[in-house]
Parts: C-alpha cells; structure tokens; sequence
C-alpha cells in the first residue's frame, strides 16, 4: 500500500503506519509539501513547478516500479490546490490512472483548521524550539469555531461530493467527523493551525476504517 500527497500525508503517516501494522500490511509513503497530491500531471503541468512535476513523476514512476501495490492513501491540503486551473482534472487523471493499474484508492479529508495560521506548538525539547518559542495556549488549542470551520473546509467538501458521484467506489475518509477541539485531557493534537502532531495523528486511529488489502504487500 503506498500513501501519496503533501505535508498532510505526513501528518496522517504514523495513523497509517500503525493501522498497517496492525494488519499485517506493508506501507510506503511518497509525500512532498506543498506539492499536489497527484500520480499523473499532464492536465497540471503549465501550473506547477519543476520541482512538482518531478516528485510527481517520480510517484508514478514508483507506481509502475511496483506492481503489487493494490491500494494508494492520497492525502492534502485539498481546498489549497482547489484555485488552479485544471486542478479538479488532474486529480480525475490520477483516479482514472490508479483505477486503470486495478488500484483501490482512498482520500483522506483535511483536518479542521485551528484559529490562528500562525500559531505552531513544539516542545521545549524539538530542535525546531528556537524558531518558535511561544506554544499555543489552551484557548487557541480549543478554538474550534464551528461556523469558521465549515466556511473554510466547504470547497473541500464539494470537491469531494463530486468525486464521490464520479467514482463510487472510491473511499474518502473525513476525519473532521471526529475531532472537536485541538487538545485531549490537556494535551495538544496538533502541531501548527492545520497539522496534526504525533498524538493527534494517532488519536484518529479507532476512526480510521478503510478496508485493508485481502493479502500484505
């Protein structure tokens, strides 16, 4: 099983990883930030940049490389990319392409956005410390306003009805379903405003139902 996408793929490995772990189930992750969460590029390509294009070539090159991979994990920052021109296609060109090889593919929803982009929480001990010494108060951590929420993830929603009417046999995971605040009994979930930190990421894992592959790979 190979998981593909962006920094939020990141964010999400160590629930994959342990809920493959858990099954038996090999996993690979091809992730770079902030670059689309794609196999194929051709209806992208004016858009993006060497740097996109080549890692994107690169999954699919694996991709092919590695014919006994029967599922794929994408996850991103979906409403991001939503404002590029040809986007929407792109991401239907990599469907086609991974349903085409008799891949099982599954998206992964963004997580609900705190209040404040700027906010980040790293312990004392994180060698990144020294850039971001003030950590997230209680309140910012629980700043989950739901009208906010809804605004800023409603692209992503209706981005993701309508793969879901295009492809129904396609699996989209919300996590959003499943978090109410940025904290649990004290202890933050996330690492900046819209990623997860290692406890929030395995946090999800009871959530977290895609159906595993019938053999590990």
């Amino acid at each position: 099983m190979l998981v593909v996408g962006d920094s939020h793929a990141e964010h999400f490995t160590p629930m994959i990883e342990e809920w493959a772990r858990r099954h038996q189930i090999t996993t690979a992750t091809y992730y770079r930030g902030g670059t689309p969460p794609l196999a194929v590029h051709t209806k992208l390509s004016d858009l993006l940049s060497y740097r996109e294009q080549l890692h994107i070539t690169e999954v699919r090159l694996y991709l092919e490389n590695q014919p006994n991979i029967s599922h794929v994990i994408i996850a991103g920052q979906h409403e991001s990319y939503l404002k590029r021109a040809g986007y929407l296609e792109a991401v239907s060109e990599t469907i086609d392409y991974l349903v085409k090889r008799g891949t099982e593919v599954a998206i992964l929803a963004q997580t609900p956005p705190l209040d404040g982009f700027n906010l980040r929480y790293i312990e004392p001990t994180h060698f990144m410390h020294w850039l971001y010494p003030r950590k997230m108060s209680v309140e910012e951590l629980t700043a989950f306003n739901p009208s906010d929420q809804e605004r800023a993830l409603k692209p992503m929603h209706d981005y993701l009805d309508g793969l879901a009417q295009k492809y129904p046999s396609l699996y989209i995971w919300h996590p959003e379903d499943y978090l109410k605040q940025g904290s649990q009994k004290g202890v933050p979930l996330y690492m900046d405003a819209t990623h997860l930190n290692l406890k929030g990421s395995l946090y999800f894992l009871p959530y977290f139902n895609f159906t595993p592959p019938k053999s590990p790979l």
